[in-house]
């Protein structure tokens, strides 16, 4: 208890400080100063360079090397970045699964229905959709309205749309040996021709894959647009690359004997509309 009165007490006293030189002893000078007031130097020096430091590090670029911080522009490009990560990852769901189709379309199976696949945000977060009282009082509004409506989306309407195409044959002259049957699983026509002969593109259209399979040999497949292709199997040259363009009734192989299910020189032939085989003896007239 007497060392703490006797320091309060002796920390008003001011105190001398002489400066003498080391060789001579000479007094080159003498401060006068006081616990107390050393006390409030050292404060004052604390206090500028914590308010100095805030300064810094709330209205300076410095800020950003604070591990909480996050720059308001920063958070913007961020989420912009996700966005269009998430729709890069939607556009290449739907690469992939076109390529998955084109892959089916060699082996001569059913494609993908896109109505089965649900692309989901790279979040991972699975979104509820709700319906409002007021779209759901639309909705039975416009159903009562509308359901006496005699047109409707029927395959029909996709039988005329893709009609509305004028067609050329794949090989002059060609002679049909097999016929369309979706029941044997034979998705096509077989034209059988001279050995040699040009295989021509039925419509306009940009050349997706050239290939050769064990089973199928040598094949090209075109995409002519509204969801229409056109596939040619058991050819024995291709003339054409992919991504070339190439119109109506151009040559774009040669009609051969490649692969194991072929038995001779002749084109299976395909179309496909909406993911969809159809039978070219609709459309084209050999």
């Amino acid at each position: 208890m007497r060392r703490i009165r006797s320091f309060f007490k002796n920390f008003g006293k001011r105190l001398r400080i002489v400066v003498q030189s080391e060789y001579d002893f000479q007094e080159k000078g003498n401060y006068s100063i006081s616990p107390r007031r050393i006390t409030l130097l050292f404060l004052s020096i604390i206090i500028f360079f914590v308010a100095l430091t805030i300064y810094l590090m709330g209205f300076t670029q410095l800020r950003q090397l604070l591990p909480s911080y996050t720059d308001p522009v920063i958070r913007e490009q961020l989420y912009e970045l996700e966005r269009k990560t998430d729709s890069l990852n939607y556009e290449l769901f739907i690469i992939n699964q076109y390529n998955e189709n084109i892959h089916v379309l060699l082996l001569g199976k059913d494609t993908v229905d896109n109505i089965s696949h649900r692309y989901q945000p790279s979040s991972g977060q699975q979104v509820e959709y709700k319906s409002s009282e007021a779209d759901s009082q639309f909705r039975a509004t416009y159903e009562q309205e509308s359901q006496f409506n005699i047109h409707t989306n029927t395959p029909d309407e996709r039988h005329s749309a893709i009609s509305s195409f004028t067609f050329f044959p794949p090989l002059s002259g060609g002679i049909i040996t097999s016929n369309f049957d979706i029941g044997k699983k034979h998705v096509g026509i077989d034209l059988v021709s001279k050995d040699n002969d040009a295989v021509m593109s039925t419509l306009d259209g940009v050349v997706i894959f050239t290939g050769w399979t064990i089973e199928t040999g040598y094949v090209i497949i075109i995409s002519h647009g509204h969801n229409i292709i056109s596939v040619y199997k058991h050819n024995s040259a291709i003339l054409k690359s992919q991504g070339d363009y190439v119109d109506a009734g151009e040559a774009i192989a040669i009609c051969g004997n490649s692969g194991e299910l072929s038995t001779g020189s002749h084109l299976h032939f395909e179309i496909w509309y909406e993911n969809r085989v159809v039978n070219p003896l609709e459309f084209i007239s050999f």
